[in-house]
């Protein structure tokens, strides 16, 4: 308890300070005049040409345009310098952060409008007027535009503060990893201060959102990858314990097999590459365009439950995801996309990372070289980061938490890691069961602390209004799509063999809901039964396995959970039936694809695997004399 006491007394000085300095930065005015040659435009603008020798330049709108003004904070001042260029009164909608209609005259006149507190760095206004074609000119105009002044300051954006606060709760959480909480606080409170300092100093030329979080983003990626290859050093440089009978070396055929079957299991990777990945969805679009509603002040929700097959194509994460997704969608397309492919490679590795250090000492020392190999070449893996999608995150989120369950120094990483995957896919929340059953009521404070703190800057930033968006949805997201054909849970591979809302349909669900109770009731007797063993990972390793499958939506891209019961069972099982197991089970997910766009197949393999590695790691459970001995 007094750790915990540190912990917040430290934390909230760490933010007070934040907060304070930011209110002292941003107490003073801003303001911003953009010419005709300098307006942030986006659309709708034609070029720029003269007014008249003594006007200045200008630029005519068409019937819509669209442009963004820097937020310099409190309630900003917009000042328009704007013409109908007609004689008769013309009516400009304007629209954005400003509701307004203006009557405009034939000559250039200035209008002061005063917008509400912004949340967001940048105010989008947008016009529509009625356009007219002049004689002898091909466009379609709209009105004149000479200039465009902002103003405002006394308080900092809301997504500032928001921002502020989800960099400082992150990167607290990984120097809390090495350093003592006032020292985690200060330093935290240093960094995050130099930023807001930096993004005064540059206003408006240096976006917060952007540089801050992504910044911040790389910075705390770099510290956990560091962090988590300390214990994967220790691990290789630890010798293996004996094996008790050691057979032949193998010989020169057996090692050609294996080279093959390599090269077999990465080509399947490479043709997916070139005949599966182009013709799927982009993911990351989906992310940027609720980013973009989202900032708009739209429902990034609204796509969901319009037909049958909405579920992957339309936004379903919880909003505390938001705020990323939002300064995501601030960058260009193209840098947002490199951006999200590099992440997505180094988290992960750091995952892998985690989960090499995870395992027992027994494990042989070549565990990490075929845990790189075989993860990477994982076409699961592939088609994750073809689309885009955000598996990485949660891989690596549920393989520090069972890092930090095996090894207290890593607890705080592994709580933090485990509350951000929660409010991302909900799903691993299952696993609080084994600190809960386990009696570590300081693991699941901390835990649900980090929750709360963590969904701050999304509340902070944009309001209750998502969260309750949320919520209609989350029903029928639960319920899943069962009849997709790309859906390769077991209940949906059940379905789609019968006809709609016949009675074999029925009987169909009601499998898969036993299937799915089944498992929550064995990981709930497993997490019991095995509450007391020095030896918890095999347990975790199951129970991520049970995440996984007991939703009643499994795209192929969600395989590369996983890789964490996979690698406990292939290095660490205590008997070599099991292992051989694990290297069946990803040979048959491996294959899916070709078997599904090559021969036209079911993806039976892909259940076949899972529910062959389900059973090993299940029987596994059932032998606790011989995991005793396996135990780290």
């Amino acid at each position: 308890m007094r750790s915990l006491r540190s912990d917040a007394l430290a934390l909230a000085f760490g933010l007070c300070s934040i907060l304070v300095v930011s209110w002292w930065l941003f107490s003073g005015q801003r303001m911003q005049l953009f010419s005709a040659e300098q307006l942030p435009v986006e659309t709708g603008f034609y070029g720029v040409e003269p007014l008249g020798e003594r006007e200045g330049s200008v630029r005519w709108t068409a019937g819509q345009a669209q442009f963004s003004l820097p937020n310099p904070g409190g309630r900003p001042l917009v000042v328009l310098e704007l013409s109908g260029a007609m004689a008769e009164p013309r009516y400009l909608q304007v629209a954005g952060a400003l509701e307004v209609e203006l009557a405009l005259g034939p000559e250039v006149r200035r209008y002061q409008l005063l917008a509400d507190e912004q949340p967001h760095e940048a105010l989008t206004i947008s016009f529509v007027v009625e356009p007219f074609q002049p004689a002898g000119d091909p466009r379609e105009l709209g009105v004149v535009v000479r200039t465009v002044g902002i103003y405002g300051g006394g308080a900092a954006p809301a997504i500032v503060h928001g921002g502020s606060l989800l960099l400082s709760l992150v990167l607290y959480g990984l120097l809390r990893t090495s350093l003592r909480p006032w020292m985690a606080a200060s330093g935290t409170g240093l960094f995050v201060i130099a930023l807001l300092v930096g993004y005064s100093l540059r206003w408006p030329s240096l976006p917060f959102a952007a540089f801050a979080t992504l910044g911040g983003l790389v910075l705390m990626v770099t510290l956990l990858g560091y962090r988590v290859t300390l214990p994967g050093w220790e691990r290789w440089h630890t010798p293996s314990a004996p094996v008790a009978a050691a057979g032949q070396r193998p010989s020169g055929i057996i090692w050609l097999l294996c080279l093959a079957l390599l090269v077999a299991y990465w080509g399947q990777s490479f043709w997916n590459q070139l005949y599966i990945h182009p013709d799927l969805t982009l993911d990351l679009g989906i992310y940027l365009e609720a980013g973009r509603e989202i900032l708009a002040g739209r429902n990034p929700y609204a796509t969901f439950g319009l037909d049958e097959l909405i579920i992957g194509v339309s936004f379903v994460y919880p909003p505390a995801s938001l705020p990323v997704f939002a300064v995501l969608a601030l960058l260009e397309p193209s840098h947002a996309e490199r951006f999200w492919l590099l992440g997505n490679l180094v988290i992960y590795l750091i995952a892998l990372l985690g989960i090499y250090a995870a395992l027992p000492q027994q494990a042989p020392r070549w565990a990490l070289v075929a845990l790189l190999g075989l993860g990477f070449g994982f076409a699961p893996f592939w088609e994750h980061v073809a689309i885009g999608q955000i598996n990485s995150l949660i891989l690596m989120g549920m393989a520090l938490f069972m890092l930090g369950q095996r090894n207290r120094a890593y607890g705080w990483v592994g709580d933090l890691s485990l509350a951000l995957v929660i409010l991302i896919k909900l799903t691993p929340g299952i696993l609080l069961l084994w600190p809960l059953l386990r009696g570590d009521w300081m693991r699941l404070v901390r835990i649900g602390a980090l929750l709360l703190l963590l969904c701050l800057p999304s509340l902070a930033i944009f309001g209750i209004t998502p969260w309750q968006q949320f919520a209609n949805i989350a029903p029928q997201l639960l319920a899943g799509t069962p009849r997709n054909p790309y859906n390769q849970a077991l209940v949906a591979q059940l379905v789609v063999l019968t006809e709609h809302a016949s009675s074999a349909e029925r009987i169909a669900l009601g499998l898969g809901r036993g299937f799915t109770l089944m498992l929550l009731g064995s990981w709930v007797l497993v997490a019991w039964r095995r509450r007391s063993h020095h030896d918890d990972g095999s347990a975790l390793a199951y129970g991520v396995a049970v995440v996984t499958l007991a939703s009643s939506l499994i795209w192929y891209h969600h395989l590369i959970f996983l890789a964490i019961p996979l690698a406990w069972l292939g290095f660490a099982a205590p008997t070599a039936w099991m292992r051989w197991s694990a290297l069946l089970a990803i040979g048959l997910m491996q294959i899916s694809r070709w078997l599904e766009f090559g021969l036209g197949l079911p993806p039976w393999s892909v259940v076949g695997g899972y529910l062959l590695m389900l059973g090993a790691l299940g029987i596994w459970q059932t032998q606790t004399d011989k995991t005793s001995r396996v135990g780290a």
